[in-house]
């Protein structure tokens, strides 16, 4: 790794197994991570950005495998269970206090279809024909009814993100991963070194290179998801199972 002490290193972290969901709380600068490992057990990480310290580290619910992260909005991520191993169908609602490390609310029999700013959109997957309620994301109260024309005034959340868009070439030692925001340059290219083909990361400032990072070894293929900017703060994936982030 190159860096010249341009960009500032802000955390790193290993998981076990490997990392397959990231999601974000813009407002608290909160990055939430859920790993899973080969012997079918899920992972939650947390990293307060603001403050640059470690919330929880290798989080298990009780539910070991059939959970994932649905989305966190105000310091409060929502899990989302799922009917059984056989079935794609999620049922049941985790909310997860990250700065207490504490559940706050949980609930088996219903489902979450959107995390909104108002609270989270949900229904009972005992009741036919669905019927959409609006939850408090805290205490997990209903706070109202809502009718399916009424559901588009609800945005899912969303995150302030820039994402880089792939540039293919003829072949994948000629295909990159390109973001040009301001001055900056973020590129993530592929190169072959004797047998392997590696994937590198590059900053560039004002066309200087300022900062390099082999992320990949030995791949077979493009990878997707290679790095994004959030709140002006550059987070990728090493090796599938490592989150790095530097401040730009």
């Amino acid at each position: 790794m190159s860096n010249k002490d341009t960009l500032k290193h802000l955390f790193s972290e290993t998981v076990k197994g490997i990392i397959w969901k990231i999601v974000l709380d813009d407002q608290n600068e909160i990055l939430l991570l859920e790993s899973r490992t080969e012997d079918k057990q899920t992972l939650f990480y947390g990293f307060d950005l603001k403050n640059q310290k470690l919330l929880f580290k290798e989080l298990q619910l009780e539910e070991k495998w059939f959970i994932s992260l649905e989305g966190i909005i105000n310091g409060v991520a929502v899990f989302q269970g799922y009917e059984n191993e056989f079935s794609p169908l999620k049922k049941g609602i985790i909310a997860y206090d990250t700065k207490e490390s504490k559940i706050l609310w949980q609930n088996y029999t219903y489902t979450c279809e959107r995390i909104t700013n108002s609270g989270i959109i949900a229904y009972n997957s005992k009741i036919q024909p669905k019927k959409t309620e609006l939850l408090e994301t805290e205490t997990g109260l209903l706070l109202k009814s809502i009718r399916q024309e009424d559901l588009p005034a609800y945005s899912v959340l969303s995150n302030s993100i820039y994402n880089p868009s792939i540039i293919f070439g003829e072949n994948i030692q000629e295909t990159r991963h390109q973001l040009i925001l301001g001055n900056l340059q973020v590129i993530a290219s592929y190169e072959r070194e004797e047998e392997s083909l590696n994937q590198y990361l590059e900053v560039y400032q004002n066309e200087e290179i300022i900062f390099r990072d082999k992320i990949q070894s030995d791949i077979q293929k493009i990878a997707p998801d290679t790095f994004f900017i959030w709140i002006g703060k550059l987070v990728y994936i090493r090796n599938k199972s490592e989150i790095v982030s530097y401040l730009l």
